[in-house]
């Protein structure tokens, strides 16, 4: 029986999902595309992005930016709640 520490090694994949939800928000409305969005939980200004697309990103936007610091950076960032 062969027990070499190759056959039981664990193998990790990771995965960069940071602006996918942004992505398929975009893919779902094309007039949203290739303008800064932000994917929320809640419709607030008090809410934090949950994904920012990566023209947003290009703005500074990022994962946990509230709404009203992304509207006040880039007058032009919508935000979008996330499809159920």
């Amino acid at each position: 029986m062969n027990t070499s520490t190759a056959d039981n090694a664990v193998q990790w994949l990771f995965l960069d999902l940071n602006a996918f939800f942004a992505s398929c928000e975009q893919q779902d409305n094309p007039a949203l595309r290739g303008q800064p969005i932000i994917v929320v939980q809640t419709p607030t200004d008090s809410a934090c992005a949950i994904a920012a697309s990566y023209e947003a990103k290009r703005l500074g936007i990022t994962t946990g930016t509230l709404v009203r610091e992304a509207k006040h950076s880039s007058g032009r960032c919508a935000s979008r709640s996330a499809n159920a």
